[in-house]
């Protein structure tokens, strides 16, 4: 190992006393003339330092006492052939931290294969303050983590009908503008066809306007290039050099919230269940005039997403350095930090995000199969590929993205695996991803879910999904089963469903539209109804039924405030930096953006500086927006027809078994019964069966409690049901017969009984 003399520097950028500790960040660069290999970074603090984690090299401590590291290369910079910038955090026992340093490699590769280096030369350390304290963001709160094992290998094969993967290529041509422009600003424009008069009445508020809004969030959320019907004009172009670090144009996306970062998992959350929300209600988009608007929000992520597919198993998960962005308040077109890029491999596996974007792949090639099936078979190429990446290296991303457990923790990655698989076969109808999706299913646990659907707990929607892609009888149970858990979850007393305190409204309308997915299905569950309502009532809400709105601009007393930082600045060329962090109302209007929301009390304060009520993010308006067009397509009628996935023929849901498991499949049908004592059988003309605490009665039907109900699809106004003794026990779903039927089918019902009082005869 040879030492170089470099025009090299290291800055302390920020230093900070937070959890019983002195902590700071810094920031070296190292200027590289050819190719340099088998390089090290060495530092010699003035005070002992722990905890040193970097992002672009391997930190090693040398000495006992703590005041000597290394930096080592990653695998993928062991050889270096331009500028090298490199930033760590770390612990120290005192404040006022410097360091000197030694650039040390073993000689310059270039062309004619030898060089000389020169001797380094100690590097002398500038140290800077800063008045802000990084915000720490640990609001994403889900139920106690699972321990996962070192990542499991498993072998699947993307085995795509398509053409060749083509994956993003190298360059670097973006690197060579500046990383943000703008040059004007004006509000924002806003434009949409109002409700009728008629469909107000029915939906108590235009959800047009709310659908319109919703969607000019995300387009105030970009980054990138905006395109030239931008119509959020405040904004201009920004991020412009995501990716030189890597030399990919990794330019797009969206930011995650009132922040710059871009974390994968959440943003490819959001995608999925927006397109899931234009999949299954597109006619409201339609009728709202706003179909072509929403393609356009969900495909900005979705090219994004493929961008990010660098390899066939190399993905990039995350662009920005959460801890550094959060220092910075000011315009996204003026942040000039360094915005490292995170990439998940088979070295360092992350299938939840991973998984997800797969998942998001796969429900935008169902998307635009129709408009644009070339786009559609890319998309679903990436999927499945990404999928196998997911599948075969099994392991959360949490060690693969230092310090993303401070704000985006996945607690397992087994849902995201199912979640993709489902949206894969949903995609393509294929039986082989039907089997993949069963199995994941299954293997899984997915039946067994919390109260929770968001970003980071994707069981509840697996369940709605296969259910559409399968209608079978068992994810229908499954799914009711969840949605009738969430719906005896903790209210507020105005009737919000209250899961935390960090942002609750997000949780309400999530859970509310799988309640709408669950009160949409064909066939119809037996509390659809139920479902609706309680849908509607937490969309409503969040509308304002409680006496103010938490969308921002939308609606009476809505929010003024939200914790957000390029709306807070005022018009250029004023200064925009921490002064506007506490202001009062934000300049520019965030449209369309749906803010944490009140506590258990329902009490809110539209404060900025409170970022668990004021925060806003592109998940807190995914189910949101898709809760929106669901209820427009209720409730307008044969002006929205919901797309029908359904089969000719399926089996209705079957009353659970006794166990208490939640979640758990029905048993099997009985076969017929062929002793002398099981032939006997009456017929009951019309029956209509009722849960009661005792089991299933049968009015008209001379009290007989049923053991096991099974409904073979069809279309008759009237019942003729055959009452037979079975041999199944076990309380069952609430349903009657000769509801929802659809014309021109036959509908044929078999229903096993027994006679109250004879319960251990007829279980022989």
């Amino acid at each position: 190992m040879k030492n170089v003399d470099n025009q090299s520097g290291l800055i302390i950028r920020a230093q900070w006393f937070d959890e019983g500790a002195h902590q700071f960040n810094a920031f070296g660069w190292m200027p590289v003339s050819g190719n340099v290999s088998n390089w090290r970074i060495e530092m010699e603090f003035n005070h002992p330092v722990s905890d040193v984690k970097c992002w672009k090299g391997k930190p090693k401590k040398l000495s006992d006492d703590g005041r000597t590291w290394e930096l080592q290369p990653m695998p993928y910079n062991k050889i270096l052939n331009s500028k090298f910038n490199f930033d760590f955090l770390a612990k120290s026992t005192s404040d006022g931290v410097k360091a000197t340093t030694w650039w040390c490699h073993d000689g310059i590769e270039n062309d004619s294969g030898s060089s000389k280096p020169e001797p380094t030369k100690p590097i002398p350390v500038k140290t800077v303050s800063t008045s802000k304290i990084p915000s720490k963001n640990n609001a994403n709160t889900t139920p106690a983590p699972k321990t996962n094992p070192a990542h499991e290998r498993d072998t699947i094969s993307s085995n795509s009908s398509f053409d060749k993967l083509s994956y993003n290529k190298a360059s670097k041509d973006h690197c060579k503008r500046a990383a943000g422009n703008l040059k004007t600003q004006s509000t924002t424009t806003i434009s949409f066809e109002p409700a009728s008069k008629e469909e107000k009445e029915k939906t108590k508020y235009d959800l047009n306007n709310v659908l319109h809004k919703s969607i000019l969030f995300y387009e105030a959320q970009r980054s990138g290039e905006l395109p030239a019907n931008n119509r959020v004009k405040w904004r201009g172009d920004s991020g412009l050099n995501d990716g030189c670090d890597i030399g990919y144009d990794l330019t797009g996306g969206w930011y995650d919230a009132g922040d710059y970062v871009k974390f994968g998992l959440p943003m490819a959350w959001s995608t999925t269940t927006l397109t899931w929300g234009m999949i299954e209600y597109g006619d409201a988009y339609k009728a709202a005039g706003e179909y072509e608007n929403a393609l356009d929000q969900v495909k900005w992520a979705l090219d994004y997403f493929v961008k990010c597919h660098i390899g066939k198993d190399q993905f990039v998960a995350q662009i920005g350095h959460a801890e550094r962005d959060h220092e910075y308040w000011g315009r996204a077109e003026e942040m000039r930090m360094s915005r490292p890029t995170y990439i998940i491999s088979p070295k360092n596996p992350g299938s939840d995000v991973v998984g997800e974007s797969a998942a998001a792949l796969a429900a935008g090639s169902l998307l635009f199969r129709e408009t644009n099936p070339k786009l559609a078979d890319k998309y679903l190429s990436h999927a499945r590929e990404l999928y196998a990446l997911a599948k075969n290296y099994k392991k959360s991303y949490n060690d693969a993205i230092p310090l993303i457990t401070e704000f985006y923790k996945s607690w397992s990655y087994e849902d995201e695996i199912a979640w993709a698989s489902a949206w894969i076969y949903r995609a393509t109808g294929d039986q082989k991803w039907k089997n993949i999706a069963e199995q994941d299913y299954s293997n899984f646990g997915i039946q067994y879910s919390g109260v929770e659907s968001t970003w980071d707990s994707k069981k509840p929607g697996t369940m709605a999904v296969m259910l559409q892609a399968t209608e079978n009888s068992k994810y229908a149970s499954h799914l009711a089963s969840y949605v009738d858990s969430a719906m005896r979850a903790r209210k507020t007393p105005k009737g919000m469903v209250y899961v935390q305190k960090w942002a609750p409204l997000r949780h309400a309308t999530n859970i509310a539209f799988m309640a709408l997915q669950a009160a949409m299905a064909e066939p119809k569950l037996p509390k659809a109804s139920q479902y609706f309502q309680f849908a509607q009532k937490q969309l409503n809400y969040a509308l304002g039924s409680s006496g103010r709105s938490y969308v921002v601009g939308f609606g009476q007393n809505n929010p003024q405030e939200p914790h957000h930082r390029g709306s807070s600045c005022p018009p250029i060329p004023q200064t925009c930096d921490w002064a506007q962090s506490g202001r009062g109302p934000a300049p520019w209007v965030l449209f369309g953006a749906l803010v944490g929301g009140p506590n258990e009390h329902d009490s809110y304060i539209d404060s900025r500086k409170d970022y668990i009520a004021n925060e806003v993010a592109t998940d807190y308006n995914a189910a949101f927006q898709g809760l929106v067009a669901g209820v427009k397509c209720k409730l307008i009628g044969d002006a929205c027809k919901v797309r029908n996935y359904a089969r000719p023929s399926i089996n209705l849901p079957l009353p659970p078994g006794k166990s208490s498991s939640a979640g758990s499949s029905s048993p099997p049908l009985p076969t017929k019964a062929t002793s002398a004592k099981d032939t006997s059988s009456q017929e009951f003309k019309n029956g209509n069966f009722e849960q009661s605490d005792n089991g299933w009665i049968c009015n008209g039907c001379n009290g007989k409690r049923v053991t096991q109900a099974h409904q073979v699809h069809s279309g008759k106004g009237a019942w003729e049901i055959t009452g037979r003794q079975g041999a199944w026990a076990g309380p069952a779903q609430d349903f009657k017969f000769g509801k929802d039927l659809l014309p021109g089918n036959e509908y044929i019902s078999e229903i096993y009984i027994r006679p109250q009082g004879n319960d251990q005869e007829a279980d022989k």
